[in-house]
């Protein structure tokens, strides 16, 4: 299993790709915050890294406590503890209306 940093390094291998960078230069072009998008690749890395063993489980809009409304975006058990992610996407300008 890894630990997170590792996983920190997988998730940079993962957006720094040319192909992924086109889209992110897009989405700043066109002055789009697009979150959801990252948090849709980040279920995709996440899934995949499990399925391959090298993360234990993990969970989307995880539940800070039982009894409490505030989620984080990701919890992933890692070798040394479980890695807390809350994604912000950079603000690109001015979006339309």
């Amino acid at each position: 299993m890894l630990n997170s940093a590792e996983v920190l390094e997988r998730i940079d291998e993962y957006f720094l790709s040319p192909e992924r960078l086109t889209r992110v230069e897009l989405f700043s072009r066109y002055a789009r915050n697009v979150e959801g998008w990252f948090k849709g690749e980040l279920l995709y890395l996440f899934h995949n890294l499990e399925e391959d063993g090298f993360i234990g489980e993990w969970g989307s809009e995880v539940r800070v406590a039982v009894d409490q409304k505030q989620r984080f975006d990701f919890k992933v058990e890692v070798v040394n503890g479980p890695l807390i992610i809350e994604l912000k996407t950079l603000f690109h300008g001015m979006q339309g209306g």
